[in-house]
């Protein structure tokens, strides 16, 4: 895009019939026009020629909608009508404020220098049409000579104030379809409520994954001039804004003549909040949404104290890999994949950490989508080219996931594999010294589910094999003064309940437990002791209810009752003495964090319990659990759904220790438990 947005003021615009109304601290310029009423119905207008270059552009026009009556506008683009709409309402209050400021959005109009452009209003029921400004955006400009002097001020750069994006195939619908394949549409795809009566309603559903602040919240959705129909924004449960698309110049399908943007301004948004858009279908118009978009206005954005943040106290941060990285889950589309990155993202911005993914690459939405996963590399693949996107994005930290074509593609011996593991670890490390590398596992996999025919015979023991020697690698190179940590993404994932169905990509619910693996790392090199999504109990008997989101729970001492709610939870345990919780919902994605210091008995940090006699811990799940070995013994009683805790297994030094009582949960997994 070439040029800069054009503002007009409305006191800057030839009035006719329009009074203004001035020293008004919430409009822009101070000033707006209105139509104050003298009878039942009045009309005036507001004029300006177009002053920019020619090409194609959006018109804005800023507006307010009170909740004291009903208001008509029309905009006329040399004589000739491009769109009119009724502002009609309930919730800005009776009179003009920042509340009450709606913006819309006439897109692709092609203008040329000295073109008229007039918006109408008209008043009846008390609602006086006001104006605050008219703004031209640029879409397709053949030249720009003279940059507009009044222009948009422009959204802040920094990664945690950004304008964030969030399509309507990446909401959750419920009653629309979706029409895929359009290229006029946002991500080429659009919910329609497609009518099989009279009248039909329906929701789109997002979580608010900012920084929390004040945003603009723009609505694009379709108005054809085939009926009309009705709109409803939620936020966390309350309306803040209705409207009415009736408008009669857009054709009778969805286009880009059609798409309209309405702003609901100063809209307070914390982390996770639930916005949702109920469209109502009536005479024929499908109510159809392109997408919802949030746009800073009053948003402070973090910093970072810890010196691995630079200069600029923004944490660069590269997922780096193959197509895990970018988030094939063998079903989404490519453009649309968000992997772990946007669950991380949000789990970060909860926590107040000024961070910025970086890479040449980029998909998914609703979050900074930039990384550096590529689909079917291989480890040496990698190796050739991480100089350069190291020298061009200057990462401070880089999560590392990488092996997974090299294990189930080919035939290569798991120490060759190893070995050039380890010299992409050095080359790392060795361009970017100062930088910390997160090297993580690779994910599991699930033979039953295998489609693809070039995957070798004995992949999954493959996988296992390689991941044992990681820590080993990771722990080499620490050693030896470099900043390498590692990240158990294996032991974090139930082969049975985390892959797509292809067997080794994971699911949704997969790339969420890698964000926590990835967060946990993260969280350890800031030393974040205490982010929000942590709820801490204290000595007594405490009650601890999560929400929806991924938290930490940790009860400390007494004998506590937790409640996740939704999520992938962490209920962590550090030490058996901590008294005996009741945990009402452990869920299949839930886990347990172990500390190896508190609890001991063989216990070691990031290796996973074994199902059989292991020096470094055991997990026994039955209807009459008996210790294994003579190391730490984790024995879960399906009939009592009690877990207890044995130090020294069969030895006799210990005695079984009770630390939770399960509520409806059949059986444990070690992938259920994470050492740390």
């Amino acid at each position: 895009m070439v040029g800069t947005p054009i503002r007009i003021e409305a006191e800057e615009m030839l009035l006719d019939g329009y009074r203004l109304e001035k020293n008004l601290s919430f409009a822009s310029g101070n000033a707006f026009a209105s139509l104050l009423p003298r009878g039942s119905k009045e009309t005036a207008t507001a004029t300006t020629q177009f002053s920019g270059a020619t090409g194609t552009y959006d018109i804005v026009i800023a507006y307010f909608d009170e909740d004291d009556g009903i208001s008509t506008f029309n905009l006329q683009h040399n004589g000739s009508q491009i769109d009119n709409w009724i502002a009609d309402g309930t919730t800005g209050g009776r009179l003009a404020s920042a509340q009450s400021l709606v913006r819309r959005t006439i897109s692709n109009v092609s203008l040329a220098t000295g073109d008229s452009i007039q918006i109408t209003g008209t008043e009846n029921a008390g609602e006086p049409a006001r104006i605050d400004y008219i703004e031209f955006v640029p879409r397709d400009i053949a030249s720009n000579p003279n940059p507009p002097t009044n222009p948009t001020p422009e959204i802040p750069s920094n990664p945690t104030a950004s304008l964030i994006r969030v399509e309507a195939e990446n909401m959750a619908l419920d009653g629309y379809r979706l029409e895929k394949n359009r290229s006029f549409a946002s991500g080429n795809a659009f919910a329609s409520l497609l009518p099989n009566g009279s009248k039909e309603t329906a929701t789109a559903t997002t979580q608010f994954s900012g920084a929390t602040g004040t945003y603009d919240i723009v609505i694009a959705y379709f108005d054809e001039d085939d009926g009309i129909s009705t709109f409803n924004l939620q936020h966390n449960g309350s309306q803040i804004d209705n409207w009415i698309a009736d408008g009669t110049t857009g054709g009778r399908l969805a286009s880009a003549q059609s798409l309209v943007r309405r702003t609901i301004s100063n809209v307070s948004l914390a982390t996770g909040d639930s916005i949702q858009i109920t469209g109502t279908e009536n005479a024929g118009e499908p109510a159809r949404i392109d997408y919802i978009e949030f746009v800073p206005v009053g948003v402070t954005p973090p910093t970072n104290s810890d010196p691995i943040a630079g200069s600029n106290k923004i944490i660069e941060i590269m997922p780096l890999g193959d197509s895990i990285t970018r988030g094939e889950d063998a079903q989404t589309a490519r453009a649309q994949q968000n992997g772990y990155r946007d669950d991380l993202a949000a789990m970060l911005n909860g926590s107040g950490v000024a961070f910025d993914f970086v890479g040449s690459q980029s998909n998914g939405s609703g979050f900074d989508t930039d990384h550096e996963g590529r689909g079917g590399w291989k480890i040496n693949r990698i190796f050739d080219n991480v100089s350069g996107w190291l020298d061009s994005h200057n990462p401070e930290i880089i999560l590392l996931q990488i092996g997974t074509n090299d294990i189930g593609f080919t035939d290569l011996p798991i120490s060759k594999a190893i070995a050039q593991l380890g010299k992409l670890v050095d080359r790392i490390t060795d361009k970017r010294p100062t930088a910390q590398l997160i090297v993580s596992s690779i994910t599991p996999v699930n033979p039953a589910d295998f489609s693809n025919p070039y995957l070798v015979p004995d992949f999954q023991q493959r996988v296992a094999d390689f991941n044992a020697q990681i820590p080993g690698l990771v722990s080499n190179q620490a050693a030896q003064g470099r900043n390498v940590t590692f990240a158990d993404i294996y032991g974090a994932l139930d082969a049975g309940q985390h892959l797509s169905v292809d067997g080794f990509h994971p699911n949704d619910s997969g790339y969420s437990q890698m964000a926590n693996a990835y967060y946990d790392a993260i969280a350890n090199l800031l030393d974040m002791t205490a982010p929000n999504n942590h709820l801490t109990g204290s000595s007594l008997a405490d009650t601890l209810i999560g929400s929806n989101n991924n938290e930490y729970l940790n009860g400390l001492e007494g004998n506590d009752t937790l409640i996740g709610g939704g999520g992938a939870d962490r209920f962590i345990i550090g030490h058996p003495g901590e008294g005996k919780d009741t945990i009402a919902d452990f869920g299949s994605d839930d886990r347990f964090e172990i500390s190896a210091t508190g609890f001991g008995g063989g216990l070691t940090e990031n290796v996973a319990l074994s199902a059989t006699a292991a020096a470094t811990g055991v997990l026994v799940s039955g209807e009459n659990p008996i210790s294994l070995g003579q190391s730490a013994s984790f024995l879960y009683n399906t009939l009592t759904q009690t877990l207890s805790f044995d130090q020294d297994g069969l030895g006799t030094q210990y005695a079984a220790i009770d630390i939770a009582e399960l509520n409806g949960v059949s059986g444990l997994s070690v992938n259920q438990f994470h050492i740390v």
